[in-house]
C-alpha cells in the first residue's frame, strides 16, 4: 500500500511539471509584446510592444514608428501583418508611398485575416491616391469595396472612389459613389463634407478654440504657435455677433486632420474637425 501510494504522488508530481511547462512565460499577451527568442521559449531582453508604436503613431512620430517595426521585422516573426500595416500607414503619412506600398504588398500575400487584408487594399489604394495614379487607386478601392463591404473604413472608401472619379472626369460614377456615401453612412463625416457632385477640392481644419473676445483667441493662437502649430485665427457671425475661431492647419486629407486632432487632444486640448 505504502507502495502505491508513493507511485501515486509521483505521477501526480510528473503531472502538475508537465502542466507548468506547457503554460508559456508570455501567456496572456500579444504575439507583437514578444520578440523572436521568446517564441522560442528563450528569454528577451529587447522586446517589441504594439502598443508603444501605436502611441508613437497617435503622437504623431512616424519616424519611430517606421523604426520601431522595422526593427521588429527585421527578425523575422511569424505573425508580422498588424506591425506591417501600422508600419505602412507611418510610412504614408512620412509620403514614402513605395515603401508603404511593399508593406501593404506583403500582407496581402502572406496574411489571411480579412481586417488586415481590407486595410492593406486601402492602404495600397491610398499609396497610388498620394501619387496621383488615379486609376491604380480606384481599382484598389473597388476591390476593397467588393471584398471586405463590411469594413470599418468603408465610408472612406466611397469618398475616396467618388474623388478618383471625379479626378478621372468621370462625374456620373463620381456621384454614383458620393450618393452611396450619403445613403449607407449618412451621419458620417465625409458625407457631411461632400459639396454637390463631384466634390472637388475639400480641405480640413482643426478646431482648438472658440471665444467671443479677440484677445482670448490671440493667446490661444499664440500658445499653439510657441508649440510648433500651424494655428490661425477664422472670424465668423453667429446670430449677428462675432466669433473668433482658433484653427490648425489645412489638410487635403481627412485622416491628416484626425490625427493632428488625437495630437492635440492627447496635450490637453478640446477639439474638433472642420472642413
Amino acid at each position: 500500500m505504502k507502495d502505491m501510494k508513493k507511485m501515486v504522488i509521483f505521477l501526480l508530481a510528473l503531472m502538475i511539471t508537465a502542466a507548468a511547462h506547457a503554460v508559456p512565460a508570455y501567456a496572456g499577451t500579444s504575439v507583437f509584446d514578444r520578440g523572436p527568442s521568446e517564441e522560442r521559449g528563450e528569454p528577451e531582453t529587447s522586446v517589441f510592444r504594439i502598443t508603444n508604436a501605436e502611441q508613437a503613431f497617435v503622437n504623431g512620430d512616424y519616424e519611430e514608428v517606421v523604426r520601431l517595426g522595422n526593427t521588429y521585422l527585421a527578425r523575422k516573426p511569424k505573425y508580422d501583418e498588424q506591425v506591417r500595416c501600422l508600419v505602412g500607414r507611418a510610412l504614408l503619412k512620412l509620403k514614402r508611398t513605395n515603401e508603404a506600398r511593399d508593406h501593404f504588398m506583403k500582407v496581402l500575400d502572406t496574411s489571411e485575416n480579412k481586417k488586415f487584408l481590407a486595410e492593406a487594399d486601402i492602404g495600397i489604394a491610398d499609396s497610388y491616391y498620394l501619387d496621383e495614379e488615379y486609376r491604380q487607386a480606384r481599382d484598389y478601392y473597388e476591390k476593397a469595396a467588393r471584398h471586405f463591404p463590411d469594413s470599418d473604413n468603408m465610408h472612406i472608401v466611397y469618398y475616396r472612389l467618388g474623388e478618383c472619379y471625379s479626378k478621372l472626369d468621370n462625374e456620373p460614377m463620381a456621384k454614383e459613389y458620393y450618393d452611396k456615401l450619403r445613403r449607407l453612412y449618412p451621419d458620417s463625416l465625409e458625407a457631411k463634407l461632400i459639396k454637390g457632385e463631384g466634390s472637388g477640392f475639400i480641405t480640413y481644419n482643426v478646431q482648438a478654440g472658440a471665444f467671443s473676445k479677440m484677445e482670448n483667441a490671440e493667446r490661444l493662437r499664440d500658445e499653439l504657435k510657441e508649440k510648433g502649430f500651424d494655428a490661425s485665427i477664422q472670424t465668423v457671425t453667429v446670430e449677428g455677433s462675432p466669433f473668433y475661431r482658433v484653427r490648425v492647419g489645412s489638410y487635403s486629407r481627412l485622416s491628416d486632420a484626425e490625427d493632428m486632432a488625437q495630437n492635440l487632444q492627447n496635450k490637453g486640448y478640446t477639439v474638433k474637425v472642420n472642413p
